[in-house]
C-alpha cells in the first residue's frame, strides 16, 4: 500500500501527513508516524485525505505583485504568495517570492519538507514572514533563506489559525 495520508483526529497530537503501511480491513488500518506518539489514543471521527505529494519547484521569481492589489486580513490564502496545505514531500529550490501582501510561502500540513536557497525580496507594506510553518510539520529542513521580509524570514508558529497546530519540528 505504502501511500501518503492527511489526517486529523479529535485528539490533535495525532495529526498530520503520514504513510499509510498498511490497510487491514474498511476500518483499520496502520501508519508510520515520524514521531512518538502521545500518551493519549487517539479518538474521536479521523479525517483521511490523500496529500498532495512528491511537489518540487525549482527556479524562478514569484511575484505576487503585492503593491497593486489589496490587503485583506480576514483572508487567510490569498494575501499569500504561494500556499502549501496538507504535502508529502515538498521541496523549493533557487526560487525568489517577491511582494507578497503577507507570508511569503505558508506551508501546512506536511512531511518532508526542504528548502534551498531561497531569496525575498518583500518592500510593500505590511509584508511580513519570509518562510511561515503552521503545523503540523514534521522532517524540515532548510538552508540559504535571504533577502528582505516585513517580518521574521522564517517562522514558526503555534496556531495563528485555529484549524492549525504546530507540533514535530525537527
Amino acid at each position: 500500500v505504502s501511500q501518503s495520508r492527511y489526517m486529523g483526529a479529535t485528539n490533535s497530537g495525532y495529526n498530520g501527513v503520514y504513510r499509510v503501511e498498511s490497510v487491514i480491513n474498511a476500518n483499520s488500518f496502520t501508519v508510520r508516524l515520524p514521531f512518538v506518539p502521545p500518551a493519549a489514543t487517539a479518538t474521536g471521527t479521523i479525517t483521511i485525505r490523500t496529500p498532495n505529494q512528491n511537489i518540487k519547484i525549482s527556479g524562478g521569481i514569484l511575484n505576487q505583485n503585492g503593491s497593486n492589489n489589496t490587503l485583506d486580513l480576514t483572508d487567510k490564502y490569498n494575501n499569500n504568495a504561494l500556499v502549501m496545505y496538507g504535502v508529502y514531500d515538498l521541496t523549493l529550490n533557487d526560487v525568489t517570492i517577491r511582494d507578497s501582501r503577507k507570508y511569503g510561502w505558508m506551508i501546512a500540513a506536511v512531511t518532508k519538507f526542504t528548502w534551498n536557497d531561497v531569496h525575498f525580496e518583500n518592500t510593500i507594506s505590511p509584508g511580513s514572514d519570509g518562510v511561515h510553518i503552521h503545523g503540523p510539520a514534521f522532517v524540515v529542513n532548510g538552508r540559504g533563506v535571504t533577502g528582505t521580509t516585513g517580518d521574521d524570514m522564517v517562522s514558526l508558529t503555534i496556531g495563528d489559525y485555529a484549524e492549525w497546530e504546530l507540533s514535530g519540528i525537527s
